[in-house]
């Protein structure tokens, strides 16, 4: 296609005119051919270029702009080592990679909502989990939790005013059955307690470290002595009780571990009182402060039992069967009676003078030793004799209320004009029958009386006098006729037509 031209060079003398005439016919040739093929590529170009350029108006619908692009449907991107940072878009496969090997701190964002609650900066809205789609487990070294945040199950666990940690009513030890009673470190308890007059206080000897004065408190040293507690203004937790008298470094110090406590001033009668990292009672709870008792008054505090000393307390000063012991004086003196040494353990007893046992005033509850049932002289009667003196009694006597008799009983005869509740017995019986008329063919003697029967009456009662003179005064015998009337008893005598 390209046309051989004569070279001045390549023959090394001027062209001639009919080589010079070659070569621009030559050059002519190669242009046209040149122009075709131009012209021939450059519309192949432009439909290769309207092509491309539908192709892009095609596909820029679908493709997201530099500035604040918006994908939609699956998103594809390299993922890119973890140690990478910078505006790099990040993978599924990075973020859960990142997240499974969190390097840094995940805390709200700056614009988050927040609020002050009990002095603590909490954000609104911001939770890990939620109560539909928890976690399954939470493995951390080491927790800090705001006051009253921790609830398990529908059990909360929170702070305190002093310090520690407010654990639910019901709560368990090792297994749910074993239930930590409320009432087992109770407060309450304790103030109503203190009220009662019916306790003392507990008190042990304890070797003194150092010299106490009177109702200081103290605490026990790792040795097994006591100090005060303000001693080392450090820790008031060795606190066991109050000291009750001024004691110098070795002697033996008495301290009050519970109970009342007088020699107090300037207490609130009914305030529960704390003792300071200073050995001071104060009324304030604090995180340092620990609970040591409850003003009964003015000048007596009732110390709580604050440790398992109360026990080693009560067994070091119980009783035991062998400490004690009985004794008696065999000279009688006085009116005699019972004394008890506490210092060996011992009742003793010394009788009385017989000469004072003359108009004894008793008072208490006497006793005496119970004769056998036939006794019948002038010794004590005690309740046992009584009682089973009556009781044989009762077994052969009849009672006052409808009393049933056997045998033959007796009873004294009232006299014959006696007309009482007195017993009637046979003979006053027979007395007053010997006075009566019989039944039977009665012969009254006297003048006897009788109820008067009606007017009219006919019958077989006994007619009085006052019932013949009612029914007409007298008798008539008449020999006329039935048929005639009086007003006076009559007897009719027919003899006949008489």
């Amino acid at each position: 296609m390209t046309t051989s031209l004569v070279l001045r060079t390549s023959i090394d003398r001027p062209l001639t005119n009919a080589e010079v005439d070659g070569n621009f016919t030559g050059l002519q040739t190669d242009i046209s051919e040149l122009s075709t093929e131009l012209l021939t590529d450059i519309s192949e170009l432009s439909t290769e270029l309207l092509s491309t350029r539908n192709t892009i108006f095609d596909i820029l619908p679908l493709k997201a702009n530099l500035l604040d692009p918006v994908f939609t449907g699956l998103v594809e991107v390299p993922t890119y080592d973890s140690a990478l940072t910078g505006p790099y878009v990040a993978s599924l496969d990075y973020v859960i990679s990142t997240f499974g090997n969190i390097p840094v701190d995940i805390i709200p964002s700056v614009g988050a909502s927040s609020v002050i609650e009990g002095g603590v900066l909490v954000y609104k809205g911001i939770d890990l989990g939620s109560s539909t789609k928890p976690f399954a487990n939470i493995w951390v070294q080491s927790g800090k939790f705001a006051a009253n945040t921790i609830s398990i199950g529908t059990a909360n666990i929170s702070a305190s005013e002093a310090g520690g940690v407010l654990l639910p009513q019901r709560t368990s030890i090792g297994v749910s059955s074993n239930i930590i009673p409320t009432n087992l470190v109770s407060s309450d308890l304790d103030i109503r307690y203190a009220q009662s007059s019916s306790q003392s206080a507990l008190i042990i000897d304890l070797t003194a470290d150092s010299s106490i004065g009177e109702l200081n408190a103290v605490g026990i040293t790792s040795t097994g002595l006591v100090s005060r507690v303000a001693e080392n203004f450090t820790d008031n937790t060795t606190f066991i009780g109050f000291c009750t008298q001024n004691t110098a470094f070795g002697e033996t110090a008495s301290v009050a571990i519970s109970g009342p406590l007088g020699g107090f001033s300037g207490l609130v009668t009914g305030s529960e009182y704390y003792l300071s990292l200073y050995g001071l009672l104060e009324t304030t709870i604090s995180s340092t402060n620990i609970k040591v008792g409850v003003a009964k008054s003015s000048t007596e505090l009732f110390i709580y039992s604050n440790s398992t000393l109360d026990i080693y307390g009560i067994t070091h000063n119980k009783i035991e069967y062998n400490d004690l012991s009985i004794g008696i004086n065999n000279e009688p003196e006085g009116e005699g009676g019972i004394t008890y040494n506490s210092s060996t353990g011992e009742f003793r007893y010394t009788p009385a003078l017989v000469s004072t046992l003359n108009n004894l005033n008793l008072t208490g509850i006497p006793t005496a030793p119970t004769a056998s049932s036939d006794t019948s002289n002038a010794q004590i009667a005690t309740t046992a004799f009584v009682n089973t003196a009556t009781s044989y009694l009762a077994s052969y006597l009849a009672p006052i209320f409808s009393p049933s008799f056997t045998g033959v009983p007796t009873a004294p005869t009232a006299a014959v004009s006696t007309n009482n509740t007195q017993i009637a017995t046979t003979a006053f019986v027979n007395t007053q029958i010997a006075n009566t008329a019989s039944t039977d063919s009665p012969n009254f003697t006297g003048v006897p009386t009788a109820p008067t029967a009606a007017v009219g009456t006919n019958t077989t009662q006994i007619a009085t006098t006052a019932f013949v003179l009612a029914n007409g005064g007298g008798l008539n015998i008449d020999g006329g006729l039935a048929v005639t009337v009086r007003n006076t008893s009559t007897i009719t005598l027919n003899g006949g037509g008489a």
